[in-house]
Formats: structure tokens, C-alpha cells, sequence
């Protein structure tokens, strides 16, 4: 049964709040660090430095996100698979260790922007680019905390990497094992800091609308191949939750069927702990980025699992390859995933 309060009973609360209120006004005029209140200084230096970085690289979504506990996360779509990882609380060490990981991003970013035009420039080629891009997507992956295992095949040199595609890691992950070049559709082109990062890294951008548009590139992919570098493909077409391997389209090996350049297959997937893989690591769907990533900087350690096959020697047909291919993908995911599954603790 609810009952009503007195007056004399809410007369007294709300004098008590307004004597609160007007104590932390107080607070506020006399705190020199401003709208940080009680909090260490630390934690204000922090959130101070996230704003100036967000204001500096047009983040404007990180900062709201990590003001965001995982208890006010949007609940997932009906076609998101069902989540599978531990999601500890956001506390304050947890939220801490995501802003140094965030700070420590930005700064790899704007070092390695710097070391572009010292070690690479406008005008360099796809070589210098994609070592470049090397050197780069370790220390992102450092900064995120991302370790790689790499099984199977030697590492490719030359030729074309056919892979599953499930997150923007994997760019960063394929791109640290070995120098390569990307092919991406055309819209990554205008991202913020993201496309200018693709396009001084030489990647290759296709118009998905337009039929025909990667034969227009031909001259470019003949370039990158055969001036020892690797040209990466994500058949798929977009990014996945990582549980299958969509069907490959076939256009995207037309050079490598006419100039029969060797295909490598590869295939990766994610473990984490204090985390979801397929929400917090696999970048799908309509996951915004900028929350994505604050979600991915929170999970406390992940792996990046990638197993190279052998080279395929092109096809005739570019369908019969891109079939083939799939199913060597595919047998490669679920080699790398039935290892990882043998080699856990809880296993």
C-alpha cells in the first residue's frame, strides 16, 4: 500500500536539497579544477585530455560514450547473436584503464601520422606505404592491448590474401604480420581520421555500385603485386558477428585470375576476456564506430587469432576459385577455432 507523505516531511527534503545544492555551488566556485568536484586529479586529467583530443580529432561520440556504463547499453538487435561474454562492471579502474588506452591511441595516431612524411611522404609507393601501415598497426595494437597468434602457412610476401572480415581489426592485425595494401569500398575513403589513414596507406577503394569499377584499377593491383607487396581482399564484402563466413563475390579476384597471381587464404577470430566478442569485438551491422570502440578499449585482454593457408593458383573461372576459396577459409576458421577451444583452461 502506498501512503502520502507529510508535508512537514517533504518541506524538510526539499530544504535539504536546496542547502546541498548551494553547498556544491559553493564547492564549485572555490574548486580550482573546475567541474571536476571531489574527484582525483587524475581522473580529471583524464577526462580533460579525452575532451581536448575530441575536440582536436572530431571524436565528438567518444567522450558521451564514456560517460556510459554498460548497464545503459542499447539492447541488441534480433539478428545479433546471443552474447557469450562475462561484461565485469564499469568501475572507476576499468574506466581509467579505457581512457589511457584511448589517450594512447590518439598519440600512435599522431606519431605515425608525423612519421608518414619522414619515412614515407605523397609520393612514395605502395612499398613504403604499406611498411609504413606495418609499423603503424603494431603500435595500435599495443595501444589497445591486442596480442596476435599467428599458426599455419608461412607468411605471405606476394601475391593476393583472401580473408574473413568480422572487425576493423583485422586490418590492423593482417597489416602488423605483413606489409600489405587493402582494397576497401569507396565510402571508408571520407571517414574521419580513419580515410586519411586508409589513403596515405595506399589502400585501394572501389565503387561497389558501379560494375567494372575493379577492372578500372587494374594498372594500380599490378603495381602492388609485383613490386613486393601484398594485396589484401575481404571477399565477404563487409564485416561479420564472426559465427559464418559469407559467401565470397567473385569480381574481386578478376586480376588475380588474368594475371595468375597466387591466392592466399587466411582466417581469423577473436577471444577476449571481460568481454562479448561478437558485441564488443566483431564490428557488425549498424554498430556505430566511435561506441564500438569505447566498448572494445573496456574488454580487459584480447587475442587476435589468424591462420594462413597455402597459396591457391588461380582459377580460370573466377567463380569456381571464389568457391573454392570460401570453403578453404571456411576450413580454416573452424581449424583455428577447434584449436583455441583445445588449448583453453576451461577446456
Amino acid at each position: 500500500m502506498v501512503t502520502a507523505e507529510p508535508a512537514s516531511y517533504r518541506s524538510s527534503c526539499a530544504g535539504n536539497s536546496a542547502t546541498a545544492a548551494t553547498k556544491s555551488e559553493a564547492r564549485g566556485r572555490h574548486n580550482p579544477h573546475g567541474r571536476c568536484g571531489d574527484a582525483s586529479l587524475l581522473a580529471c586529467i583524464a577526462h580533460r585530455s579525452l575532451r581536448l583530443a575530441a575536440a582536436r580529432f572530431h571524436l565528438h561520440e567518444v567522450i558521451p560514450a564514456l560517460l556510459m556504463t554498460t548497464a545503459h547499453r542499447p539492447p541488441p538487435t534480433t539478428d545479433s547473436p546471443p552474447s557469450t561474454g562475462h561484461r565485469p562492471p564499469a568501475t572507476i579502474r576499468r574506466r581509467l584503464r579505457s581512457a589511457w588506452r584511448l589517450a594512447a591511441l590518439v598519440a600512435v595516431l599522431v606519431w605515425s601520422a608525423a612519421l608518414f612524411f619522414v619515412t614515407a611522404g605523397p609520393w612514395s609507393g605502395f612499398r613504403r606505404r604499406s611498411l609504413w601501415l606495418h609499423r603503424t598497426s603494431r603500435l595500435v595494437l599495443r595501444a589497445l592491448a591486442v596480442r596476435i597468434v599467428v599458426v599455419g602457412e608461412p607468411r605471405p610476401r606476394t601475391g593476393v590474401v583472401a580473408s574473413n572480415h568480422v572487425s576493423y581489426l583485422d586490418i590492423p592485425v593482417l597489416a602488423a604480420t605483413t606489409p600489405q595494401v587493402f582494397l576497401a569500398k569507396s565510402e571508408v575513403r571520407d571517414w574521419p581520421v580513419i580515410g586519411w589513414f586508409a589513403r596515405v596507406a595506399g589502400t585501394q577503394f572501389i565503387d561497389r555500385k558501379r560494375r567494372g569499377d575493379v577492372a578500372r584499377q587494374n594498372a594500380d593491383f599490378v603495381h602492388i603485386v609485383e613490386h613486393d607487396a601484398v594485396l589484401t581482399l575481404f571477399l565477404e564484402g563487409t564485416s561479420t558477428d564472426g559465427s559464418t563466413v559469407r559467401p565470397f563475390r567473385s569480381s574481386l579476384l578478376e586480376p588475380a585470375v588474368e594475371h595468375g597471381w597466387p591466392v592466399t587464404t587466411a582466417a581469423m577470430h577473436y577471444t577476449c576476456s571481460g568481454g562479448d566478442v561478437a558485441q564488443d569485438v566483431c564490428w557488425w551491422g549498424e554498430m556505430g564506430f566511435f561506441e564500438h570502440l569505447f566498448r572494445l578499449v573496456q574488454v580487459d585482454t584480447i587475442t587476435a587469432h589468424l591462420r594462413f593457408g597455402h597459396a591457391v593458383a588461380s582459377a580460370e573461372e573466377r567463380k569456381a576459385l571464389a568457391e573454392h576459396l570460401h570453403g578453404e577459409v571456411s576450413a580454416l576458421k573452424a581449424r583455428s577455432a577447434e584449436a583455441t577451444a583445445l588449448a583453453s583452461p576451461l577446456a
